[in-house]
């Protein structure tokens, strides 16, 4: 009977990890760098502006496609862990991805800064199909999660139609009344 208690304990301590982990932070289309200043002015700023920076096109004035914010390793403390998006250079660990590592809907990347410029460039820009992958998925669950249920409904019973309408918006003039 002791061993059962104890393997039930065990078993839904384990299932609980997701909760002890904190909401990720960070604003939408927002990346920490974490890399020494040196590496930074040297190796890789210049590439993840090329690859992450550049502005969105079809926008009527230049917006980057993701805000970068490069911190130093000894800077990168409980607080910034907790950001949605993180790309950590770094030449002793191995090269990989992680998700909720410190909080929850966290992605990670960890590379090395030795590679050649192209080699980097690639692994850089794989990334970004990853980080707006998960952008557009973050944006989505947040509109559906603050969406004006009153006005959704409105626009199913009047026009048949399912839609999702972010909290923010407001009728302006309705003509149909």
């Amino acid at each position: 009977m002791i061993r059962k208690t104890i393997a039930l304990f065990l078993f839904f301590s384990c299932n609980e990890i997701d909760k002890i982990l904190p909401e990720s932070t960070g604003a939408f289309s927002e990346i920490v760098i974490v890399c020494d200043d040196v590496v930074w002015n040297d190796k890789v700023q210049n590439i993840l502006i090329e690859a992450l920076a550049l502005p969105i096109k079809g926008l009527p004035q230049p917006e980057s496609s993701f805000n970068i914010i490069q911190i130093n390793p000894n800077e990168f403390k409980s607080i910034l862990k907790t950001h949605r998006n993180i790309i950590i250079f770094n030449e002793e660990t191995a090269e990989g991805t992680y998700r909720d590592r410190w909080a929850k809907n966290q992605f990670i990347a960890s590379l090395k800064h030795s590679n050649n410029r192209s080699e980097l460039l690639e692994k850089i820009l794989r990334l970004k199909s990853i980080f707006e992958l998960r952008e557009i998925k973050n944006i989505k669950d947040n509109i559906v999660s603050n969406q004006n249920k009153v006005f959704s409904k409105q626009i199913l019973k009047r026009f048949t139609i399912e839609r999702e309408i972010p909290a923010e918006y407001k009728i302006a003039k309705d003509t149909l009344n």
